[in-house]
């Protein structure tokens, strides 16, 4: 029987990105998103450099997808393809009370709920857009 493949993040991976991110954020002006300052895509998502465990190349990562990983302790997303949504809708936040792990699907339609101002995600079981 195969052995499962250890996704857990370790200790010091975890600690060293998480204090790189600190570093580079500041509270929005209503104190509910923790901004993340460093480089930006030109789409507006904020990247950093990661050299994950075992590979020896640092890959550009989006800084709320790294800040969910290392909340959950997990390497690697399961399904990979999951987005990790921005709940509040701005694409710098990494507080991760504003982070929802989803399919891509439902991460789009959340583009509906910004334009109505109100969350639209029907029932469908992920949390609720913050308007």
């Amino acid at each position: 029987m195969a052995e499962a493949a250890d996704f857990s993040m370790p200790d010091a991976f975890a600690k060293d990105y998480f204090d790189r991110i600190i570093k580079k954020t500041e509270k929005s002006l209503n104190n509910t998103c923790i901004l993340y300052t460093g480089r930006k895509t030109k789409s507006g998502y904020t990247v950093i450099d990661v050299r994950l465990p075992g590979h020896s190349r640092f890959v550009p990562m989006n800084v709320h997808r790294l800040r969910y990983m290392i909340h959950t302790r997990c390497i690697q997303l399961n399904p990979e393809n999951n987005h990790v949504s921005h709940l509040c809708h701005t694409q710098t936040c990494v507080n991760i009370s504003h982070l929802s792990l989803e399919p891509p699907h439902v991460n789009n339609s959340r583009q509906n709920c910004l334009s109505q101002q109100r969350c639209l995600k029907n029932d469908m079981p992920f949390p609720d857009c913050i308007i």
